[in-house]
């Protein structure tokens, strides 16, 4: 317990563990507000445009490369909310991490980074956690618990028309 007149600090440790990079740097923030919910109103908002686009491109490999423009960018675009002050870079050097604290942190949050281009593919994150006030937490980004950009995406925009189900969200810590 704190002594009277202080907040408890809760402090949350990222780090990054992806193999073979040279190093990979994300650029992260925690969220207190659902990072999917925020993406999901984003692309609801832009289905016309979004389809529009993709009905411009001359051919299947120029649609897709115009979908996955348009999915990187609007989900960085979920980074609007937060200010420089709350984004932290985090490279994948085996010592580096980066430490998040605040006073009186308690509830659902989610560790979020931005889309990163790596070795010919997308990479980014978003993990819930569960945080009570004052308790330390690691939270380890890596290879398996990678979010399915492509598919959220895709089911997003298409949610209304194939009743599908929404991919898996990764698992936090």
């Amino acid at each position: 317990m704190a002594p009277q007149g202080q907040s408890q600090v809760t402090r949350i440790a990222l780090k990054l563990n992806f193999p073979d990079t040279i190093p990979l740097v994300v650029q992260t923030a925690v969220f207190s507000r659902d990072p999917f919910k925020i993406y999901d109103s984003i692309i609801e908002s832009n289905k016309s445009l979004i389809r529009e686009r993709m009905a411009q491109a001359p051919n299947e490999n120029a649609a897709n490369m115009e979908a996955a423009n348009l999915m990187t960018f609007l989900w960085n675009s979920v980074f609007h909310q937060v200010s420089g002050f709350e984004i932290l870079t985090v490279s994948s050097r085996p010592k580096d991490q980066a430490v998040i604290s605040a006073p009186e942190m308690s509830g659902r949050f989610w560790v979020t980074t931005k889309v990163t281009f790596f070795n010919k593919f997308f990479v980014c994150w978003c993990l819930p956690i569960q945080v009570e006030s004052g308790q330390g937490y690691s939270v380890e980004m890596n290879a398996e618990n990678t979010l399915n950009l492509r598919g959220l995406f895709t089911y997003i925009l298409n949610k209304d028309s194939q009743g599908q189900t929404p991919p898996k969200p990764p698992q936090g810590n």
